[in-house]
């Protein structure tokens, strides 16, 4: 019986060092609930970077593991909320230093973000695209699909 109680102890402390907020910035629960509490902890301190406008943070965040399907709508959700907090023309600051992939991925999970997030800045957006509330990084997302690679 004392192990049992050690064990439900140990349990509990671990899995409440996972955090489903970091910075006032929501990580979703599909995301959230199935990581490990080393992978909570790093997503955390991707997000705290992106915030600092660490273009590299950004970069780990796009190319992060999510997982496929909804965990992935929620990491878009999470950079829909890094975008809304930081604002649109320091997220584009950080976004012009990224190669064009990951540029790429980074408009499909704000796409994703926009049109399944369920954070609170989605509740706040004039709608459900890129081009609705950032049209300056919108043209910015164009303009880099034309580009010819160098």
């Amino acid at each position: 019986m004392y192990q049992i109680s050690i064990f439900i102890m140990i349990l509990f402390v671990v899995s409440s060092c996972k955090k489903n907020t970091e910075s006032d910035i929501t990580i979703g629960s599909t995301l959230y609930e199935h990581q490990t509490v080393s992978d909570n902890i790093e997503i955390r301190n991707l997000i705290k970077g992106t915030l600092k406008h660490d273009e590299k943070a950004l970069k780990k965040l796009c190319n992060y593991n999510c997982g496929n399907g909804s965990g992935c709508y929620d990491l878009g959700d999470i950079i829909v909320q890094i975008l809304y907090k930081i604002g649109e023309s320091e997220f584009i600051s950080m976004a012009k230093k990224l190669d064009k992939q990951t540029i790429s991925k980074l408009e499909r999970l704000i796409q994703v973000g926009f049109e399944y997030g369920i954070s609170n800045v989605n509740e706040k957006m004039e709608g459900k695209t890129i081009e609705d509330n950032y049209p300056i990084l919108f043209e910015f997302f164009t303009k880099k699909q034309t580009e010819k690679v160098k």
